[in-house]
């Protein structure tokens, strides 16, 4: 009978058990793929929580001794066997390769999966694991400074908290040597001595000779020991000079502030289909941002024939829809940056999902706002395409085929290295797609 061994107990606090931990460290790479395998036919409202990750039997197998099923000698028993007599050669059973079990099937072998699951902080650490911001530069803001506590030696006075008990030991010490303190050592053994003498009193006929001379040694011994006791409490253990504080400083650390503006394309010609795909997209990058970085401000904005600022909510639940003319969206993201963001402080990105279409006579404002304004000053630029056939997923990106914005930002990005372009059709491309954009540089 087969038994397993559940561990239950609680997880010490603001830390997973070690076993847990190590499980996860070896098998990083099977519980990754797994969970990027999950989050293409995850809905939206999901993608927050936590996920069963399943890894087939043969990836989890713990390394092991165990015998050679080529070599090595078994014993048999056979009882009432009509087929053998002793003497007879029995052939080893054949070997099973793998491990978990075999099951005969009319589609062949299959395997057993291991069923793991990982909380929700887990999850998304693995689902955005080894992303960052690309070009991201850390940057001293004058208004708000931000300071880092380091170590910069000992004083001699302080808190009470910062006391440093060694240090403070090792000058007490020191203090004692160089005054020559007493040691307990040397009172003990003049006590010894006078012992001695006092038993040679005892044990002496004083008709034979008087002991004068060890009482004279005793009481001057005595006299000894006294002075040494006093000269003992003259020099206390510690002294206030002896102790020493830890001392802390603040130094002024770069700010490595940044901001991201998504910026959502909301008119008629995109449908359900490429709003949830878009919306998509920007939760994943919410996610990515909030959970990877302390100082990220996140700017919403959404456009159709005129672009307006909105919160978070209103951005991924509102219904308004018109034209199209991405070049409001541009204009009020270089407002935005212009009255709030201090280029010496900030790190700019931009985000912007859209299925491409544009008034033609906007497209050349929207190369002079790219150009002229946004390239020159943002640390990146990521645009999403969402094409309406998914054949144009695979096709190449060349500049000579796709929409009159896709046009126009594949030759933005010949001149520019801070900008990426790429296209997706189905649920499944948004996340290759957003690692794609935040891959971290080997």
């Amino acid at each position: 009978m087969a038994k397993h061994i559940i561990d239950r107990r609680q997880n010490p606090k603001g830390k997973n058990l070690s076993n847990r931990q190590r499980f996860i460290r070896r098998y990083k790479d099977q519980i990754k793929k797994s969970i990027a395998d999950s989050i293409k036919d995850r809905s939206v409202k999901d993608l927050q929580s936590g996920e069963k990750v399943k890894i087939p039997t043969k990836n989890v197998s713990e390394p092991r001794f165990r015998y050679d099923a080529k070599t090595g000698s078994k014993n048999y028993i056979l009882p009432g066997n009509q087929d053998y007599i002793e003497g007879d050669k029995i052939r080893k059973p054949p070997r099973a390769d793998g491990s978990g079990t075999i099951e005969a099937s009319d589609e062949g072998v299959t395997e057993d999966d291991f069923v793991f699951y990982v909380s929700k902080d887990e999850f998304l650490d693995l689902l955005f694991d080894d992303l960052q911001l690309p070009n991201l530069k850390k940057k001293k803001k004058a208004s708000i400074e931000n300071y880092v506590t380091r170590r910069a030696g000992y004083v001699n006075e302080g808190s009470p908290n910062n006391l440093n008990l060694e240090q403070s030991m090792i000058r007490s010490v020191g203090r004692r040597i160089a005054l020559k303190t007493p040691k307990t050592k040397e009172i003990k053994e003049l006590e010894e001595e006078i012992e001695r003498l006092e038993k040679e009193i005892q044990y002496y006929d004083p008709k034979v000779k008087p002991m004068t001379k060890n009482r004279a040694i005793i009481a001057e011994l005595e006299a000894k020991i006294i002075d040494i006791k006093r000269r003992r409490k003259a020099i206390p253990f510690i002294d206030p000079i002896d102790l020493k504080f830890n001392n802390y400083v603040k130094i002024p650390n770069p700010i490595n502030s940044a901001v991201m503006f998504c910026v959502l394309d909301v008119s008629a010609s995109m449908g359900q289909r490429e709003k949830d795909l878009a919306k998509r997209f920007f939760i994943l990058l919410h996610l990515f941002l909030t959970m990877k970085y302390d100082r990220v401000d996140i700017i919403f904005i959404r456009h159709h024939t005129w672009a307006i600022e909105c919160n978070e909510e209103e951005f991924f639940s509102g219904r308004e829809s018109g034209g199209t003319m991405v070049s409001t969206a541009l204009n009020l993201t270089e407002e935005i940056i212009q009255k709030r963001y201090d280029l010496e402080a900030w790190n700019i990105y931009v985000s912007q999902c859209s299925d491409g279409d544009n008034f033609t006579s906007d497209n050349l404002a929207v190369e002079t706002i790219m150009r002229d304004k946004l390239l020159p000053i943002i640390q990146y630029f990521a645009y999403v395409n969402i094409v309406n056939t998914p054949g144009k997923v695979d096709e190449k990106l060349d500049g000579t085929a796709g929409s009159g914005l896709e046009k126009l930002y594949y030759a933005l990005t010949e001149k520019y290295n801070n900008m990426r372009l790429q296209r997706v059709y189905e649920q499944k491309n948004i996340y290759p797609v957003f690692r794609a954009f935040f891959e971290k540089e080997q």
